[in-house]
């Protein structure tokens, strides 16, 4: 459990790139931080649970959501930055290529990441890209800012 007012993220696409950096970024600042990607590398730091999924997988986003409550006892920010990069013209695109780049699309991704939580506790309200707003998992109680 995270320490009494010690904010908890969950950064989607925290593999490397952007997603790393706002991990160590989060880190810095205090706060807790569940990083997750189709493939995550476990940490030491006690301060990160790694989570590794597809969220085409509705089960992924149970896994990142229990995990997080389980862990830290609360959810502040989300941060979806999952994307794929496919390296060449969208015209060679196959099949699979296009299906993997679609199922990575925020489109795609919106209805599973809003079922974390919702603005009023009574209604889903993710806007996909970045949602901070204090969770505890319990219905009509939000953790404080």
């Amino acid at each position: 459990m995270s320490d009494k007012g010690q904010k908890v993220a969950i950064i989607i696409g925290g593999s490397q790139g952007i997603g790393a950096s706002l991990v160590t970024a989060y880190r810095r600042q205090g706060w807790s931080v569940v990083a997750t990607a189709r493939t995550m590398t476990p940490t030491e730091d006690r301060d990160v649970l790694t989570v590794d999924g597809d969220l085409a997988d509705p089960a992924t986003a149970d896994r990142i959501v229990s995990g997080a409550l389980g862990r830290f006892g609360r959810i502040d920010t989300l941060i979806n930055n999952a994307d794929v990069y496919i390296s060449k013209p969208f015209t060679d695109y196959t099949a699979e290529d296009y299906a993997m780049a679609r199922s990575c699309s925020a489109a795609r991704q919106r209805p599973r990441t809003r079922n974390c939580w919702s603005c009023d506790t009574r209604s889903p309200c993710c806007a996909g890209a970045i949602h901070s707003r204090g969770w505890t998992g319990q219905t009509g109680r939000s953790s404080p800012r």
